[in-house]
């Protein structure tokens, strides 16, 4: 590990590579005596200084030697530029030439993935640096001036700074810190497995090979995805935010935010009476959600709701075949037109399909209640619509998935059966005639229900 920080004295560098050639420090300001504290040179060997113009280091067994007789101090900042083709390390008024033995048979770069393997800290100054992490999780901050920041391998974080900045990643999953419109990212790992990000504080537009955007700041920013399947996070104020193609996330966070989606399965997370969606692909094997912690209607192309948090919401639905999921709380859902999905959950809910041949889903004993507690359907039309309650184990005491069964006689001589009768399906868990749990139909209430009307 490597850390080359403003804010920190010591720059631990630990080397397991046996005589791999040499390198050179070279005095760039005579005046400035900072080259800072190194740590972990084993072993240390000194030698001649290498005339008056630099110091000699040498990599000897395992570990670092070097010769000059330097000061002690605290390395007040990193940076890298070219100079004749050369990398150039420059530590605040240091600068070191990295070469190496013609009989070592390693090349630089190689000798710097060692150098800097590990998770390092590098920080440039004022002018426009160059900074390379190389091997291992690294940090690296531009500061002021037009930077250019290369991770190399590992997850690393890359952070402009002030300045148009070219941030520049490599393996692994990185994270791209931008605040001027001028920065660009070039993120050249293409590997799936990878979920690279930007924190953009300013309106952005995902390149290619990064996955997640996340705004920062309180401005009203605009944030874009690309081909890959987005997550797009918002600030606190009011965004803009479009996917794009791919099956995208688009949470916009505080604010009454605009959330377009292109192409793919997306997703919208809905937290504000005044955020709009807009579902642009019209293709009929899309299936899109949103997840609403507000009452929420669907707009037109999209077909699943699923409200979260614990408060009472109305769900509503459009024209399309919806599957509407409640939360734990006392729900209103509403299919509207088309072939439903109506999933109250924990609460005493009130469901109503609409147009459609609808389902009334109860997935769980937490769905259902009894009396004043259960839920009520208000448009049941027998031979059209039906109440499904297959996701349920009908008698937890036996081994395997139990189906219910309907009966119209006998009520309450096994665990396990459903029995309708004036507008309440009653549902026996145990042996007495006592219903443990209750839906009940209300509106034009069938006289007779059958198998056909359920999913048992």
């Amino acid at each position: 590990m490597a850390i080359f920080d403003a804010s920190t004295s010591t720059v631990a560098i630990k080397l397991n590579t046996p005589a791999i050639g040499m390198f050179n420090f070279w005095l760039g300001t005579p005046n400035v005596l900072d080259f800072g504290q190194i740590t972990a040179f084993t072993p240390t060997v000194f030698a001649a200084r290498d005339a008056a113009t630099g110091y000699r280091v040498t990599w000897e067994g395992i570990g670092l030697s070097y010769a000059g007789g330097e000061p002690s101090g605290t390395i007040k900042a990193f940076s890298m530029v070219n100079s004749a083709g050369a990398p150039v390390y420059r530590f605040s008024g240091f600068e070191l030439w990295i070469t190496t033995d013609p009989d070592a048979d390693l090349p630089v770069e190689e000798m710097m993935n060692i150098v800097l393997a590990g998770n390092d800290q590098i920080r440039g100054g004022s002018a426009s640096d160059v900074l390379s992490g190389y091997a291992g999780n690294d940090s690296l901050f531009g500061g002021a001036g037009n930077d250019s920041l290369s991770g190399g391998a590992g997850n690393d974080t890359l952070d402009g700074s002030l300045g148009a900045d070219q941030l520049v990643g490599g393996a692994g999953s990185d994270t791209y810190i931008v605040d001027n419109a001028g920065d660009r990212v070039l993120d050249l790992n293409a590997a799936a497995a990878e979920i690279d990000t930007v924190l953009a504080g300013v309106s952005w537009t995902l390149g290619v090979n990064v996955e997640n955007l996340q705004l920062t700041g309180s401005a009203a920013l605009n944030g874009t995805g690309n081909a890959a399947h987005n997550l797009i996070t918002g600030n606190a104020a009011a965004n803009t935010l479009s996917g794009d193609a791919g099956n995208d996330t688009l949470n916009g966070g505080a604010g009454n935010d605009l959330l377009i989606g292109g192409t793919g399965n997306d997703t919208y997370v809905v937290d504000a009476v005044g955020d709009r969606v807009t579902e642009t692909s019209t293709l009929a094997t899309e299936i899109d959600t949103v997840q609403a912690a507000v009452s929420y209607a669907l707009g037109a192309n999209v077909e699943n709701l699923v409200l979260l948090g614990a408060a009472a919401l109305n769900g509503t639905g459009n024209a399309a075949n919806n599957v509407i999921t409640g939360n734990a709380a006392a729900n209103t859902l509403d299919g509207g037109a088309g072939n439903d999905v109506l999933i109250g959950g924990a609460g005493t809910d009130r469901l109503t399909g609409g147009i459609g041949n609808d389902v009334f889903r109860f997935a769980a004993w937490t769905d259902l209640g009894l009396g004043t507690a259960r839920d009520v359907i208000t448009d049941f039309t027998r031979g059209q619509d039906r109440i499904d309650l297959s996701l349920i184990d009908a008698n937890a005491a036996l081994a395997g998935d139990q189906a219910f069964s309907l009966v119209t006689t006998g009520f309450g001589t096994a665990a396990g059966q459903v029995r309708y009768a004036g507008g309440i399906v009653s549902i026996n868990t145990d042996t007495d005639a006592a219903a443990e749990y209750e839906i009940q139909l209300i509106g034009t209430v069938p006289t007779a229900l059958g198998a056909t009307d359920f999913v048992l």
